[in-house]
């Protein structure tokens, strides 16, 4: 749809579930997780919805659940994390599907899941810890710590800002949550009484998109990473809309 929820399109439908859409940095792509053949796996395809290709899933047992896919800022390697029956890891794949490659070992308790690249291509944040969190990794996958700040909250779903300067998340106890890169200076964006989760940043770092949860149906929304200008983009009457994400 466009940015002010005009013009929705479908790219795909049938039984299968599709979610966590991903554009990729040139816009041209778009990255997801599907259970269309069987397990939870990783396709790419054009934004237009053609060309569709399975990245992970093919070489693997239908044993797991791929999720969560977020771009290297040259487009050439998706991040992702994956569901094993008694744990989760994240790996990292080219687009291509080839060089899948494990970036933390196995955790078997806590949380594993949801990392964001950061925009110069140096950082990975995600959300681990037993009470989930959001840590900060090399792209290597070395060097992993929890953001001082919000620690022992309940918080998740990081995404960066376009300049890479700071972390859109969501926290348990107050939604929609916006703090610089290094955990400091956290800002509530939404009122009391409106709850929302899974944010995304606008390409100018203006906005933040996400999907809202109360009150009403999940819906997508929008607001001004000051905490202004909140508008409604979908209704979420006789769907389930969520995991937004804005084209460059």
């Amino acid at each position: 749809m466009d940015p002010d929820g005009s013009n929705v399109r479908t790219l795909l439908g049938g039984p299968a579930t599709y979610q966590s859409p991903a554009f990729s940095p040139d816009g041209a792509r778009i990255a997801f997780s599907s259970n269309r053949d069987g397990d939870f796996d990783l396709y790419v395809m054009s934004r237009d919805g053609t060309g569709l290709a399975h990245v992970t899933g093919p070489s693997v047992p239908d044993t797991t659940y791929d999720d969560s896919p977020s771009w290297s800022p040259d487009g050439s390697k998706l991040v992702f994390g994956r569901l094993f029956s008694l744990g989760a890891e994240l790996g990292v794949v080219n687009v291509d599907g080839t060089g899948e490659t494990a970036l933390t070992s196995v955790v078997t308790s806590g949380y594993l899941d949801w990392p964001a690249w950061s925009p110069d291509g140096t950082k990975i944040a995600y959300t681990g810890g037993g009470t989930p969190h959001i840590y900060v990794m090399n792209a290597d996958g070395s060097g992993a710590a929890p953001l001082p700040a919000l620690v022992g909250d309940t918080v998740d779903h990081a995404a960066w800002s376009p300049d890479g300067m700071r972390l859109a998340v969501h926290d348990l106890a107050h939604g929609i949550v916006v703090m610089n890169a290094d955990g400091s200076n956290p800002v509530r964006l939404l009122p009391s009484g409106e709850y929302g989760t899974e944010p995304a940043w606008s390409p100018d770092g203006v906005y933040v998109v996400f999907t809202k949860i109360f009150p009403g149906s999940p819906r997508i929304a929008r607001i001004k990473a000051d905490g202004t200008d909140e508008m409604e983009l979908t209704t979420g009457v006789g769907a389930v809309d969520g995991h937004p994400t804005w084209s460059r």
